[in-house]
């Protein structure tokens, strides 16, 4: 058997990792791919043969999307706008310092879906889009030909059998256990490329509400490493059997695909070798190093290469078409806006009988010693918020403990705020403001996660989300800790719940020690807890996980800076 495939000399690390992990298992390395070209073939006729005959439909069904490599190319699913962490180490590591990168473009990849047209009762999605510019999207020409055509010098869309046009939207989160959707019509064909062109179009979406930023284009480097970000789907010209361990038979759900480029790009075109599948063409190709699109993939073949357009093209041609594409992300305000107070009024609070009759989970920290006496009027222990409590330490300054109910069933999606404010409940000197977080490696980290109040109707839910901005929910956690290892607790939490019917009581806080390193004369917590209880589907009984997260080894005690260094994910029992 084939030790390794010729393409992955190019990737030595990946190589050598699983040449180790085979050894291991006693395993001879797996061919790259094994499937014959002939049952390939068979299989695209096949499926072109199920397609309904429109009349009105291009004959470019059956586009090739492929998987290069069936080892080392893993296809990551997408949740709440971040990623599952692959299996091998050297990924890991790699993805691991352009997290933050990644994480700012996911929201601005969308998948196509045949809202109104003969194939929707087929085909729900037919591709990827992503956005270039404000309300601008880029994706295939092959994907676009579906439902819009050129007629002189105008795209117009195509007509429905049943009278009027076909209508197209996008939806910009198609997350795999996630019910929420964000959702855009496309409302304008901008431009779809010539046959003997490129294999790119150019939508507008009528951009009603907030939206994500444009992706910034780049230039693509020989070798480099990069990731696809696109909706790969079921293709019936590969054996399901091939691909399990890669999309473990998931499809139509957002997905992170890493790979790298293969040989030197050419001034139109560069291949790479991420994981893709049909519904990945329109996918954006982006550098892992900075973040930006490369590419826009359109098509590959099986066990060789895949191919994407150079960004380069992109730029022009939305040059050409005037369509302005930034040069920069714009960075959102540093200082929010500028720390203004206010009190949430007429608030319901965490709500200790949520999870049922018998089940009840009363609000920790109400009987803990250094628990804060709130001032007049307020008064008691309890600061409510939308869904949610908190309880502040009467000496630190930070929460002592904050408690969410989630309903998973009702969640909804409401942008970001990156404004944060002092809760004029309080006193200034009883909570911790901007002034600890300024110019510095310390994140405002959310104790009760922006997203998991932010349920119920549309303003109870957003209401929900502003309330999680109070300073009395922000602990100082090191960016590495809060933008990764922190996030990746949150999903895993979610990830390991009933997405079906979920209501789950979550709890967070610090673990104060009075060796805790100080910052501008803050203490600064190590470690972080996390609690969650839920009724056990099957016997109604309560369960709860907990959850250590350390953050030691990345702050040291010293005046005005932090020190970089490992941190570890610990469950502990409860």
């Amino acid at each position: 058997m084939e030790i390794l495939s010729h393409i992955l000399k190019n990737d030595r690390e990946v190589r050598d990792e699983l040449a180790s992990r085979n050894a291991d298992a006693g395993l001879p390395m797996a061919a790259a791919t094994g499937i014959e070209s002939s049952l390939v073939e068979g299989a695209m006729k096949n499926a072109e043969s199920m397609v309904p005959d429109a009349g009105t439909m291009p004959g470019s069904f059956g586009q090739a999307e492929a998987v290069v490599l069936f080892e080392g190319r893993p296809s990551l699913l997408i949740r709440n706008n971040s990623f599952a962490l692959p299996d091998l180490a050297i990924w890991r590591e790699r993805l691991h310092v352009s997290t933050g990168l990644l994480e700012r473009v996911i929201p601005s990849v969308g998948r196509i879906e045949l809202a109104r047209h003969p194939l929707s009762p087929f085909y729900p999605m037919i591709g990827t889009a992503w956005l270039v510019s404000e309300n601008v999207l880029a994706t295939n020409r092959h994907v676009a030909v579906f439902f819009g055509f050129k007629k002189g010098d105008r795209f117009f869309f195509r007509e429905h059998p049943d009278g009027g046009t076909v209508e197209i939207r996008v939806d910009f989160l198609a997350e795999h256990g996630v019910a929420i959707e964000h959702e855009f019509d496309v409302a304008e064909i901008t431009h779809i490329e010539d046959e003997a062109g490129l294999d790119m179009a150019f939508l507008k979406i009528k951009t009603d509400r907030p939206i994500a930023q444009p992706i910034v284009l780049g230039e693509p480097t020989a070798g480099e490493f990069v990731a696809t970000v696109g909706y790969p789907g079921p293709d019936p010209r590969v054996p399901e059997s091939k691909i399990r361990h890669i999309f473990d038979d998931i499809y139509m759900n957002k997905r992170l695909a890493p790979g790298m480029i293969m040989g030197s790009p050419s001034e139109r075109l560069l291949n790479h070798d991420c994981s893709t599948l049909k519904g990945s063409s329109g996918s954006v190709v982006l550098s892992l190093d900075t973040g930006r699109a490369v590419g826009l993939h359109f098509s590959g073949q099986f066990g060789d290469k895949n191919t994407a357009v150079n960004a380069r093209q992109l730029k022009s041609m939305l040059s050409h078409l005037n369509v302005q594409v930034p040069a920069a992300w714009i960075e959102p305000p540093a200082e929010g806006p500028a720390d203004v107070e206010d009190a949430p009024m007429d608030r319901d609070g965490y709500q200790p009988d949520y999870l049922g009759a018998g089940n009840t989970v009363p609000l920790p920290g109400l009987n803990h010693g250094d628990a804060l006496e709130l001032p007049a009027p307020t008064g008691g222990k309890e600061l409510r918020y939308r869904h949610f409590s908190v309880v502040m330490h009467k000496e630190r300054g930070l929460a002592i403990c904050a408690a969410v109910n989630v309903d998973g069933n009702s969640l909804r999606f409401i942008p970001r705020n990156n404004g944060w404010s002092r809760d004029s409940r309080l006193h200034a000197d009883q909570q911790h403001d901007n002034a600890l977080y300024r110019h510095n490696d310390l994140d405002r980290g959310h104790l009760v996660r922006r997203l998991d109040p932010v349920w119920g109707e549309h303003d109870e839910a957003k209401q929900a989300n502003d309330d999680t901005f109070f300073y009395t929910n922000a602990a100082p956690q090191h960016k590495n800790l809060n933008q990764r290892m922190w996030l990746r607790l949150e999903e895993h939490v979610l990830d390991n719940a009933d997405h079906h019917d979920l209501k789950l009581s979550v709890f967070t806080g610090p673990v104060f020690d009075a060796g805790d390193p100080k910052h501008r004369g803050v203490p600064i917590p190590r470690q972080f807890w996390k609690i969650v209880a839920f009724k056990d589907k099957e016997t109604g009984e309560l369960r709860s996980s907990g959850y250590i997260l350390d953050q030691s080894h990345l702050i040291v005690d010293v005046p005005e800076e932090f020190a970089f260094g490992a941190f570890k994910t610990f469950q502990v029992s409860v």
